[in-house]
């Protein structure tokens, strides 16, 4: 039986939970993965929320987990939620042997991944359990096998605007640096992450230790995926940034193009694929014939356009640029 999420799962085993999903039993795993994800996501303002995570390797073979929770929500360092099931994912990769100064943050598919150097596979389910204290209900899965988890895209660490107001919030905010380049400092220093505040004296290590940013430049718009005022442009960026995550990357690996809607609400398809064909245009993407049906990649020849789309929504193609009506900071 195959069925859409509902809150009523998350009292459910995870795998158990994915193998029952349309995405699994069609065959689009990382769709699968990236709805459980959001599911656990949408509970974590929650005090009692269910921490739902994926572990797996990235493709250089390091220790990885997927987390509940999006992305943007790390670049922001904001809300509090999500931020607790950031830090115990810390926590939690550094119970099971891997240094804090090693982590890594990217972006998968729009949630929030953390690669951890020098983590026991083997430990990881174990500590991310044990990092989540009671009411929270946590599990987590073996990615998919053959599933790759894609790390290329690095999550932006910048100085949040309005960091969350607690303890790292805070030290944030007056340093003008992301917390994330700083936290092995006060892991070293045996504080926890989620203490409400910190004493002056451990800002002033931190300075005195150079983690104070220069000044927050004027506001400017964000160029985040999320953010984008533009809907087509933002379907195209979502669209690209998933065949990229799902490794369609030159003539060998391509996928047919009544699929690159998927993931998309349904009020938006017609539009998915009348921005998939300006991609087409545009060279970003490139067309194969296979089986009698149309099939598209991305060209290798332009992923250095592909990664500034993703970034950042630049276009050097004028046809692609027009199909946009909003421009950054319009509303």
């Amino acid at each position: 039986m195959t069925r859409r999420l509902t809150v009523a799962d998350l009292s459910r085993p995870l795998a158990d939970v994915a193998a029952t999903t349309v995405e699994m039993q069609r065959g689009d795993d990382d769709e699968a993965v990236l709805a459980t994800l959001q599911l656990s996501a949408a509970a974590a303002h929650s005090r009692a929320y269910a921490a739902w995570a994926w572990t797996g390797a990235d493709t250089d073979g390091v220790p990885a987990l997927l987390l509940p929770m999006a992305a943007l929500d790390v670049t922001r360092f904001s809300p509090p939620g999500p931020l607790r099931v950031l830090l115990r994912a810390v926590d939690a990769a550094a119970q099971a042997g891997a240094p804090v100064d090693g982590l890594r943050t990217f972006d998968w598919n729009g949630m929030a991944g953390l690669v951890a150097p020098g983590a026991d596979p083997a430990l990881l389910p174990l500590a991310w359990s044990e990092a989540h204290p009671v009411p929270t209900r946590t599990d987590s899965a073996a990615v998919p096998s053959g599933m790759p988890v894609d790390s290329g895209i690095p999550i932006v660490l910048n100085a949040p605007r309005s960091p969350a107001r607690t303890g790292l919030g805070e030290l944030s905010r007056r340093l003008r640096t992301h917390p994330l380049r700083f936290v092995h400092v006060l892991w070293e220093q045996g504080w926890r992450l989620d203490e409400d505040a910190y004493p002056d004296d451990v800002l002033e290590s931190l300075r005195h230790r150079g983690f104070e940013g220069p000044p927050l430049p004027a506001d400017e718009p964000s160029r985040s995926i999320d953010d984008d005022p533009d809907p087509r442009r933002r379907i195209g960026r979502r669209l690209v940034r998933r065949l990229l995550h799902k490794g369609k990357i030159g003539s060998g690996y391509h996928t047919a193009f009544d699929h690159i809607a998927h993931g998309v609400a349904p009020n938006d398809r017609a539009e998915a694929y009348r921005v998939g064909e300006a991609l087409v245009r545009a060279g970003l993407l490139g067309e194969k014939p296979s089986v009698g049906q149309r099939h598209v990649y991305l060209r290798r020849e332009a992923l250095a356009d592909i990664h500034a789309f993703i970034a950042t929504g630049e276009t050097r193609d004028p046809e692609l640029a027009a199909l946009w009506t909003v421009s950054f900071g319009a509303g």
